[in-house]
């Protein structure tokens, strides 16, 4: 798109409509502007991003950057359950609290849900640190949870 095809004065009434959104709002459209310019080959700096107060405020954000890169919207969902479960209890958590909180979880449930809840997480934390929103991914560093599938008992 050529950047003159639309003026500056065309632009002032969309402006002022984004003003008046809500915060939550206001980060998913941002998100959205993000990776358009992205895609476009545009880089807009990350310094100019707020930042986050805790991790949990960037789940709007998360979510539309899911349903952007065309995620299941049943995948979306599970993800924000898992996410907002997680950080209820643990709102800013460290590398070694995610760690305990995914072995103590393989003693509650199936590996294969505590994969998807790693998986996630690893999502959740990724985003904002990439985007310059979080200081840090307490995902690094840790490994995947392994799933046995059926069929290797039989082998």
């Amino acid at each position: 798109m050529n950047t003159e095809s639309i003026s500056s004065n065309s632009l002032e009434p969309t402006i002022r409509a984004l003003h008046q959104l809500s915060p939550s709002s206001q980060q998913v459209v941002m998100a959205l502007v993000r990776q358009l310019a992205e895609r476009e080959g545009i880089n807009i700096p990350s310094a100019q991003a707020p930042g986050l107060q805790s991790p949990i405020e960037g789940l709007p954000l998360w979510a539309a950057k899911l349903k952007a890169e065309r995620y299941s919207e049943r995948t979306v969902h599970m993800y924000l359950y898992l996410a907002a479960r997680f950080l209820e209890r643990n709102p800013s958590p460290t590398r070694l609290e995610v760690q305990a909180h995914l072995a103590a979880r393989l003693e509650e449930v199936s590996p294969a849900l505590v994969s998807n809840e790693r998986k996630a997480l690893a999502s959740l934390f990724g985003f904002p640190h990439r985007e310059g929103l979080w200081p840090s991914n307490p995902l690094n560093g840790v490994g995947h949870v392994r799933v046995r599938s059926a069929f290797s008992c039989y082998l």
